[in-house]
């Protein structure tokens, strides 16, 4: 199998482990991924934008889930492995940090447009889609390994 094929496959099977992964208290977080998934894949009006922000939308509820506090996804990144112990290295924390801070700049992708954008693309909010689901898929793991219990 090419090794781009095989990496295609695996995208799609984080995005749906991370579908089928997200229920019970988790009921936010798959609601946020499917509404990315439905507004990166519709052919007639795709809104890379709002799939972004809905990718980083069920990140932020499953680390508040994970955490059982609500705050924004920035300030609860700095408490997650500091108060749940969890094996996360300083630098995935950081990854986590700054893929955030991506989608908080001047271009608007999380707030109002600035006066000058540039507007997502399809490759950005797949990029977004996929990347959250591998961090959702990881965190459930280590919550899991930690005995996190999450509400």
């Amino acid at each position: 199998m090419p090794v781009v094929q095989f990496l295609a496959g695996r995208s799609i099977a984080e995005v749906e482990s991370a579908l089928k992964a997200s229920t019970g208290p988790l009921t936010t977080v798959r609601e946020h991924l499917q509404t990315a998934l439905d507004m990166l894949s519709d052919r007639d009006n795709p809104d890379y934008r709002n799939s972004i922000k809905e990718s980083v939308s069920a990140l932020e509820a499953l680390v508040n889930a994970i955490l059982g506090e609500r705050d924004s996804l920035g300030k609860n990144l700095k408490k997650l492995d500091e108060k749940l112990k969890m094996g996360l290295h300083k630098s995935l924390i950081d990854g986590l940090n700054k893929i955030y801070g991506y989608t908080s700049d001047a271009s608007g992708i999380r707030h109002a447009l600035a006066d000058e954008t540039t507007s997502p693309d399809r490759e950005d909010a797949r990029f977004m889609l996929i990347s959250v689901s591998a961090f959702v898929n990881l965190l459930l793991v280590k919550a899991d390994k930690a005995n996190v219990k999450i509400a």
